[in-house]
């Protein structure tokens, strides 16, 4: 009897911690604001924001987070250009609009949608160019 229970015991265990090594990844993309914060080099994507010229910087801020009043979880991620201008995203769920104004006059809207892949985020821009990241 003691060796069943502790051949059972060893597989509730071993099951447990099993569940405990799930993909960080395998979440509801709900919760991609705060995957976006923790885990993604955002550098590779400044190539592709036509607002941000090279020696630009792309900055994301863990403490630039803000809280909306449905409580979505927005980070935000600014991109100053050497014109002036500013820009800044916000995210809800797996999808991310980028906003850019030029002299506090407001001129684009770019819309970016996340998908998760195993453990690789797809992020899908919409002029259509695809960037893929994988965990840190």
């Amino acid at each position: 009897m003691k060796k069943i229970l502790i051949v059972a015991l060893s597989a509730f265990l071993f099951i447990a911690c099993e569940e405990d090594n799930e993909s960080p990844l395998e979440v509801d993309t709900d919760i991609i604001g705060w995957w976006l914060l923790n885990s993604i080099i955002i550098d590779d994507v400044k190539q592709e924001l036509n607002r941000c010229q090279a020696d630009t910087s792309l900055l994301l801020d863990a403490d630039e987070r803000v809280i909306n009043n449905i409580d979505n979880f927005n980070p935000q991620i600014g991109c100053f250009p050497n014109d002036g201008g500013n820009g800044w995203y916000t995210v809800s769920g797996n999808e991310v609009t980028f906003n850019y104004d030029e002299g506090n006059v407001f001129n684009e809207s770019v819309t970016y949608t996340f998908e998760l892949k195993d453990d690789t985020l797809y992020l899908d821009i919409s002029n259509n160019e695809i960037y893929i990241y994988q965990r840190k």
